[in-house]
């Protein structure tokens, strides 16, 4: 009698209880996505430009069409506003769809070991005035920002400080930008199955 009582449950919980879990794990995760999405409901066509790095390489509209950008306008970085951005760097480094430009006061540079092609992360050296000029045309604020352009070019969410939280909300809406890449179809390698 034990045994079919435990028989019972086992099936129970394999046809009830674990679906039941599975069915929870995934409504949490699409409640995130779409809350996440809501937080980037509105866009902004960003105005044309063009700007030279310091690498003497132009960047504008168009070539940084496909890419999920982030910007970060700052006069003056301090310590942990620039481990932050190195960190979120680090996370995004890897995607060809993902590129940091930071736009810096010529006497504050922040330095990010990237690739050795530099095709993720871009420095430009502005002054102060050049930085809030900036920053008014592009998200209307005179203050400094960090904002996050989509693949079509348009601003989709702008951040007023550098700080840990501020971060942890340009993750989350970065992963969310980038395109899904697809997984590479399953090639067979044993010889039955070829």
């Amino acid at each position: 009698m034990l045994k079919r009582n435990i028989t019972i449950f086992i099936i129970l919980a394999i046809l009830i209880v674990f679906p039941l879990i599975s069915y929870y794990y995934l409504s949490e995760g699409t409640n995130y996505r779409k809350t996440a999405l809501s937080e980037l409901k509105d866009s902004i066509k960003i105005n044309q430009f063009s700007l030279t790095t310091s690498n003497s390489i132009i960047l504008n509209n168009d070539s940084l069409l496909n890419k999920v950008v982030l910007f970060s306008l700052v006069n003056h970085y301090n310590e942990s506003e620039k481990s932050n951005l190195e960190n979120l760097y680090n996370k995004f480094k890897d995607r060809t769809d993902f590129c940091l430009v930071s736009i810096q006061n010529e006497s504050n540079k922040l330095n990010i070991k990237s690739e050795p092609n530099g095709a993720n992360f871009y420095s430009i050296l502005k002054s102060e005035t050049e930085i809030d000029s900036l920053s008014n045309v592009w998200v209307k604020s005179n203050s400094p920002a960090i904002f996050v352009v989509d693949i079509k070019n348009n601003i989709r969410k702008t951040y007023k400080d550098h700080s840990l939280e501020s971060f942890k909300d340009v993750i989350k809406h970065i992963a969310i930008l980038l395109p899904m890449t697809p997984n590479p179809k399953a090639t067979l390698n044993r010889d039955k199955e070829k």
